[in-house]
C-alpha cells in the first residue's frame, strides 16, 4: 500500500495529510489532477457495470442486490472505528 501511495503521490494524484486526532494515522486526499482522471474513467466503468449486471440479473434481482449492498455499506459505516480482531486467523480452502 505504501508503495502504491508513494507512486500516486509522486504523480500528483493524491496527497498525504496528518490525521487530526491520531499521529499514527495519515489521511489520503485526492488532488484535482486525480479527480480529473477519475471523472474521465468513471462513466465508462459505470456503463460496463450496468451492462454486466443487467445481463446477469433480472430487475428484481438487481433491486435485491442494491438493498443488500446498502445493508453492507451501513454495517461498514457502523464498524469503521472498530479495532481489528488480532485473534482472527486466515482460513484456507482444503
Amino acid at each position: 500500500m505504501t508503495s502504491m501511495l508513494n507512486t500516486l503521490e509522486r504523480r500528483g494524484l493524491v496527497r498525504r495529510q496528518p490525521h487530526p486526532g491520531d499521529r499514527r494515522k495519515l489521511l489520503i486526499a485526492i488532488t484535482k489532477k486525480g479527480t480529473a482522471i477519475i471523472d474521465e474513467m468513471l462513466p465508462s466503468l459505470h456503463q460496463r457495470e450496468r451492462t454486466i449486471i443487467g445481463a446477469a440479473l433480472t430487475k428484481t434481482e438487481q433491486r435485491q442486490l442494491r438493498t443488500l449492498l446498502a445493508k453492507v455499506q451501513s454495517s461498514i459505516a457502523r464498524h469503521a472505528d472498530d479495532e481489528p480482531d488480532r485473534s482472527a486467523r486466515r482460513r484456507r480452502p482444503h
